[in-house]
């Protein structure tokens, strides 16, 4: 048992931040990036023919990003570089500690920290506050150890339970010449020591891409488990993977693709090859493949998949039995001088011939109320024949004028949306409509959508944005529907949001219901005299820019919030920066930028992922300047050898 009995200097008192809280006040944005595989490219004829047919299984697992997820394991930590041989000192704030209470100001819990010589993590301890002993209980320690260069060497988490008895993880990581981890293990304690139970070992080409990875299992001894190979091209960009599991005699395929990209560089496939495994003759057969082309302005003009027919041994498709036939399908896509798409002609190939499935017509004009870009899709089905054919599906969106044509249109720019169908060919019934309204700025101020049910319009959601003077949004406020017709709207929430004078989200509000009842919140305190590299601390400060004084978690008590307060605890170190192993400097600009950044870092190699505000990842790439002009105006997270900054796409 730990008592809580320290008191540090150098956090201030509450009382003291009360004059300053207007201006120094923030919200911790915990981002949360995922990996995911490269993006599929879909024509609007798949996503109506996902609408009539059912999909054949897939056969194969997503597996695209050889071992990405494994590998952004490491970038986080294994991405320290080497310490300068200068000797100045610098003022630093160790963080030693945080404390939560509750609304009541009860103790909660605790969080210890402790460092290596060098300022790396060595321990962090969560303790839980026991009201029966009135004393500090250890429930979780995490320990760290660290090669000399600063890359990791051990992490483990440990968990006590009275209940469930005492667990733990634990991970052993080794690195080639190049620091590229190399191999790691992994440990489980069930109370008992630690005791092997998986270890993993990894091979790279010459530009660091990983082409081998090995896995295997302990039972006494090292037994095989699984293995994964890829190759990649001068882009960096994956052209094939193999994944391969160990049945105790045999390797046995589960996956493997083979891809061709665009020769310039983009990350645009050309061909795309799928395999599945024979489990008969032990080996890889075709299964289907995606051919696609693009025109200069990389907008996809033809996508043609085939499926393998084994008993012809070509790829004529019509694989499998009625109903569940897969055909070979091929769709054909055309674009106007400014980009924008005039038609689109699915068909699929049976008895060796095309056959028309569905026709897309693009009408664009400009709408006589409002001068509005608009369009209209008509959508057609076709007869088994392939010549006579069924109006289907009308389609009608408008574009904000604020944008350029080309842009609005890309990126979506709506200002209003609607969808008739007639499927079943008993009548057109309308499916959703939408409305966006934009101020004069061109910032979107209002959303509202639409659903009908048997020929009757119902209001379904609808939100309010309101700015401040530099763009941020400072309220957002929500209304539904209640299902009686197309203007039951009432009140379902509103957020406030305040932000500081460096534009930093720093206190976020959400009222529910018309009554607009306190529901919940969060925010921050920051120094301001104390940018983050001055801060010592892990986790780091997750991309805020300054040393944090407090968090807070409001609850609603039905009048007003109850506060919820972690506060921070720090202790000063005069730091020789050559002992700063993970003093990593990375600069990107510009920042905002309009069109392509630059990386500027000690690092010779870079590995660089870009994700959106969802958490999805936009772009890979080992290139220090990057051409952003194709990505949508937006936050976007750029993570370079394990250090995120956040960049604006103007």
């Amino acid at each position: 048992m730990f008592l809580i009995t320290h008191v540090n200097a150098n956090s201030p008192s509450k009382s003291k931040l009360e004059q300053k809280k207007a201006e120094s006040k923030a919200t911790i944005k915990k981002e949360n990036p995922v990996v995911v595989r490269d993006r599929n490219y879909y024509t609007e004829t798949q996503r109506k023919t996902n609408d009539l047919k059912v999909k054949a299984e897939e056969k194969k697992s997503n597996h695209d990003g050889l071992f990405s997820t494994t590998l952004q394991n490491f970038s986080g930590l294994a991405g320290f570089t080497k310490a300068r041989n200068v000797e100045e000192f610098i003022t630093k704030y160790q963080l030693d500690s945080v404390h939560f209470t509750d609304e009541y100001d009860a103790n909660v819990w605790l969080v210890k920290l402790t460092y290596h010589w060098n300022y790396l993590p060595k321990r962090q301890d969560n303790l839980m506050w026991d009201a029966f002993s009135q004393s500090y209980e250890l429930w979780e320690r995490y320990d760290y150890e660290w090669y000399s260069n600063g890359y990791i060497k051990m992490e483990s988490v440990m968990t006590y339970d009275d209940m469930w008895g005492d667990y733990g993880i634990m991970y052993r990581y080794s690195y080639n010449a190049e620091n590229l981890c190399n191999s790691f293990v992994i440990l489980y304690n069930e109370g008992d020591g630690w005791f092997p139970t998986d270890s993993m070992t990894f091979s790279y080409d010459e530009r660091g891409n990983p082409i081998e990875v090995y896995s295997y299992i302990y039972s006494g001894s090292w037994e095989p488990a699984g293995k994964e190979l890829a190759d990649y091209d001068n882009f960096n960009r994956q052209t094939s993977y193999e994944g391969y599991y160990f049945d105790g005699a045999d390797w046995i395929g589960f996956a493997k693709d083979e891809k061709e990209w665009l020769p310039s560089g983009e990350y645009l496939i050309i061909l795309l090859c799928d395999y599945e495994w024979d489990y008969d003759k032990n080996s890889w057969v075709y299964y289907r493949k995606l051919e696609q082309e693009w025109n200069a302005n990389f907008q996809l003009t033809l996508q043609v998949f085939s499926f393998w027919n084994s008993e012809k041994e070509d790829w004529s498709g019509e694989v499998g039995d009625e109903p569940w036939i897969l055909y070979n399908m091929k769709a054909i896509l055309t674009y106007d001088a400014e980009g924008k798409q005039t038609y689109e002609l699915a068909s699929e190939l049976r008895g060796g011939s095309w056959f028309s499935t569905f026709e897309f017509e693009f009408d664009w004009g400009t709408h006589a109320a409002t001068g509005e870009l608009q369009v209209n899709v008509n959508g057609y089905l076709f007869e088994f024949d392939g010549v006579a054919k069924t109006h289907v599906d009308d389609y009608w969106a408008r574009y904000c004028k604020f944008f350029p044509n080309p842009i609005a249109v890309s990126e979506g720019k709506f200002t209003y949306r609607t969808e008739a169908t007639n499927w079943e060919g008993d009548g057109w019934e309308y499916i959703f409509e939408e409305v966006y309204e934009y101020d004069n700025q061109g910032r979107q101020v209002k959303e509202s959508h639409w659903v009908f049910w048997e020929g009757e319009k119902f209001a379904d959601i609808s939100e309010t944005l309101t700015y401040d003077a530099h763009s941020n949004i400072i309220k957002s406020v929500y209304h539904i529907g209640q299902f009686t017709g197309a203007d039951d709207w009432v009140l379902a929430s509103t957020f406030d949001y305040e932000f500081d004078q460096y534009n930093y989200e720093i206190r976020r509000y959400r009222y529910a219901g018309e009554e607009l009842t306190p529901d919940w919140g969060y925010g921050v305190d920051f120094d301001y005299d104390v940018p983050a590299s001055l801060v010592i601390s892990f986790p780091a400060n997750d991309g805020d820019p300054f040393k944090i004084f407090y968090l807070y978690d409001y609850v609603g008590n039905g009048t007003g919030f109850d506060e919820q307060v972690r506060t921070f605890y720090y202790s000063e170190k005069q730091v020789n920066i050559k002992e700063v192993v993970n003093d990593k400097k990375v600069t990107i600009y510009p920042n905002p930028t309009t069109n392509t950044i630059t990386i500027k870092t000690d690092d010779e190699r870079v590995q660089v992922q870009i994700y959106n505000m969802l958490g999805i990842k936009m772009l890979q790439t080992t290139d220090k300047v990057i051409n952003l002009s194709s990505f949508a105006p937006g936050v976007y997270m750029v993570n370079v050898n394990g250090t995120t900054t956040k960049v604006v796409k103007k």
